[in-house]
């Protein structure tokens, strides 16, 4: 795949959103330090992403290794992997934070925690407070846990922090303390500032809940929810269209569709979702789009480095 661009354009207050350009690469297993005004993200299946800014390497909803098919082996949903992982979790280093949003095992996975732990012993592993038990019960030190609910905000490192905000898989479900057991994160990486919502389909404030932020990019699950799916115990996403009218709802200049090609009882055609896009959104069709295995997106801030 050559290399692409999709340009930005003047924000709020005349602040420049990104430009983004893509081009084929594994996935850096090692710190490779950026300039301030540049942003890499790998996507590793379902929901997991790696970004890279400055000195930081952050891991979303990891799932590296084949936990679930271990465990549902012989049943109905065997979780058959459709694509590789990118990576065995013992290969990465210098990962500074590991973020869940919510315990599924295909977001915070027990059979790549305990190595990503031994491995990088600077990364602080960033998860729901409803979900500190299980976390804790999977092997992770109490020391090098950051527990976080809707409404706080904590600092990622000197010059970048961020926000938990509530997700609804399918509802805005609490502990008896009231922490929510589903996040989405808001991440302010000096120029960006992007969200990943996990697993969550509309509510009524989400959005108000985002306008503040200023967000450039969205990275947003289109596996959707049906009957069918349901009744098998799967918890469902936003559908495409949601993802979309989310991220135009609060100004994303880009949107990154993911939540598919894992499992095949829950997956989508990334090539009929894809025209979709093109034919329904030409304006958008550069900037919002689905993710591939294989790409880095590189954003950079015009005039930055």
């Amino acid at each position: 795949m050559g290399e692409r661009h999709a340009k930005g354009s003047p924000g709020d207050a005349g602040r420049m959103r990104p430009e983004l350009s893509t081009r084929a690469a594994g996935l850096p297993l090692r710190r490779q330090t950026l300039g301030p005004d540049e942003l890499r993200l790998h996507w590793l299946g379902q929901a997991g992403f790696l970004l890279e800014w400055e000195d930081q390497r952050i891991l979303i909803d990891a799932y590296l290794s084949d936990w679930l098919a271990r465990e549902n082996r012989g049943k109905s949903l065997p979780h058959l992997r459709l694509m590789p992982s990118p990576a065995v979790p013992e290969a990465l280093r210098d990962i500074t934070f590991a973020l869940a949003t919510h315990a599924h095992p295909d977001h915070l996975d027990p059979g790549a925690l305990p190595a990503l732990q031994e491995g990088n012993p600077g990364c602080r592993f960033v998860v729901p407070r409803a979900e500190a038990g299980t976390a804790e019960a999977l092997g992770l030190k109490p020391q090098r846990l950051v527990l976080v609910n809707a409404g706080e905000t904590i600092p990622l490192g000197a010059s970048a922090r961020l926000s938990a905000i509530a997700s609804a898989h399918e509802d805005l479900a609490t502990d008896g303390a009231g922490n929510y057991r589903n996040l989405g994160y808001v991440m302010s990486l000096g120029p960006f500032t992007l969200y990943h919502s996990g697993d969550c389909v509309p509510y009524e404030g989400l959005a108000a809940s985002l306008l503040p932020f200023g967000i450039q990019i969205c990275l947003l699950p289109v596996n959707g929810r049906d009957e069918k799916r349901t009744s098998l115990g799967i918890i469902g996403n936003f559908t495409l269209e949601e993802s979309i009218e989310l991220a135009k709802s609060i100004g994303s200049e880009f949107l990154l569709g993911h939540h598919f090609g894992l499992f095949d009882f829950n997956t989508v055609d990334p090539r009929e979702y894809s025209r979709i896009i093109r034919e329904g959104n030409a304006r958008l069709a550069s900037r919002y789009m689905l993710v591939e295995a294989g790409i880095e997106y590189r954003f950079r801030v015009p005039g930055g480095t």
